[in-house]
Order: C-alpha cells, then structure tokens, then sequence
C-alpha cells in the first residue's frame, strides 16, 4: 500500500498544474496512509533587500474543523505555533503530541496546544519541516484522529519524501508564474545555461572571454532579473520559466 501510494503520488505531483491539483493528490495519498489530517504552510521569502512583507503567508488544510482554521488564521496562531516553530529547527519529522514536552511553553503556546487538543484528542500527527530554494521554506502537517498502528522510521521518512516534493512542486508553480524584473541578455542566458551544465566559474569565464569579477556581478544582476537569491533557484526558476529546455 505505501509504496504503490507513492509512486501514484510522485506521478500526480509532476503533472499537476495548479497548487489546487497538487494538494488534492496530497489529500489522495493521506487517505491512502491511513492520514485525515493535512496542513500546510507556505511563507514567501524576503525579497533581495527587502524585509517579508507581512500578509505573505499561505496556509491550507484538509479534515481540520472550520472553525480550528478560522481561529488559526484570525488570532495569527501562527506567531505562537510551537509545533511549527519546532519543526523548523528540525530535519526530521517530530509527533506533535512529543514537542510539549521537548520545549519550555509559554503561556500562549499552552493555551495554544490546549485549544488544539480539544477536538483532537486522543489523536495525534506528524509534524515535517520543509525545505525550499531561496529560504522558501515550510512546514507540513499530517494527523489523524484516531489510528491504531505506529509509523516505524521508514514510513515517517517516505511521508517526509512525499510532502518535500510536494512542496518543491509548489515552489515550482509560484516561480513559474513570478514576473521577471528585466529580459535575460544573451549574455546571461548563456550563464545560465553554463550553470546548468554545472561549469565551474573560471571556465565559464573563460570560455565567454570575460574576468572572473565580472562574471560574479553579472551572476549577481541574473539573479536579481530572475528575483532569487541564490544559483540553485535561480536553475529552479530558470527551468520553470523555459529557459533551459536546451540544455
């Protein structure tokens, strides 16, 4: 059962097209894993030289009462969320019933497991840091209300497998659909597709007859065109805009 879930789960991520579709197959592979629980959050990063703009924060869920999700969001439970600020330190998936007791509370984050575990005792979840190009990070939740059989290592780290790729995808579908600041010049499609290849600097530098400074800074001007922070997102980005479809 795991593993035909994954591989349906992995094939649906890569052809969906909307955020909508990729959590829908999320929603599929839970239920197939015995979950009724998901959540997800999305939090943009800053932007070169900017502070976050606050508002820039993407939650969804599935099987969590409506008014959980209303409250969450109204009171900006996320602020105060010791589940998800655990999960962020860790690499590794956390039970959420565990991290009360791995961390000193404050008197809110208190209330906060209390008001949760109102509605969701006896059950429980798993709490899944993500990861993301540019500090695009996330955080996964997975739960259920009532299960009898214990996820050993392995599940817990395909379930991990699974809301990674999920996100990446998601990842994937905001770049593709973010403005670039200014058009790529030649100059720099032609690092960017060297920097796919994985062509060290000084040979890229050389090959387009330019100094190894000014190769950086025009690295440096790509990056800000493509509005990302770092080489490997802005592969990632580069791929969702088609602009590596050659190499």
């Amino acid at each position: 059962m795991w593993n035909d879930a994954t591989r349906t789960v992995l094939f649906e991520l890569e052809s969906c097209e909307t955020e909508r579709q990729a959590f829908e197959a999320l929603i599929r592979y839970a239920g197939a894993v015995g979950a009724d629980l998901l959540s997800y959050h999305h939090v943009e990063p800053a932007k070169p030289g900017r502070e976050p703009v606050a508002g820039e924060f993407t939650l969804v869920a599935h099987g969590f009462p409506d008014p959980w999700v209303q409250r969450y969001e109204a009171s900006d439970y996320r602020r105060i969320d010791p589940i998800t600020a655990f999960a962020a330190y860790q690499t590794r998936p956390v039970l959420w019933s565990d991290i009360p007791r791995r961390v000193r509370l404050s008197e809110d984050q208190k209330a906060y497991i209390a008001d949760l575990y109102s509605w969701l005792s006896p059950g429980d979840g798993l709490a899944v840091p993500l990861f993301g190009p540019s500090g695009r990070h996330g955080y996964g939740g997975i739960g259920w209300r009532q299960r009898t059989d214990a996820w050993d290592a392995v599940k817990i780290r395909a379930v991990q497998s699974i809301f990674e790729s999920f996100h990446l995808r998601i990842c994937e579908l905001r770049l593709a659909t973010m403005e670039v600041s200014s058009k790529l010049s030649p100059r720099q499609l032609d690092i960017l597709q060297a920097m796919a290849r994985n062509t060290p600097d000084a040979l890229i530098s050389e090959q387009m007859d330019m100094r190894l400074d000014a190769l950086r800074i025009e690295v440096s001007r790509l990056l800000r065109a493509l509005g990302v922070l770092d080489r490997p997102s802005a592969l990632l980005r580069a791929q969702a805009l088609g602009l590596l479809e050659k190499v």
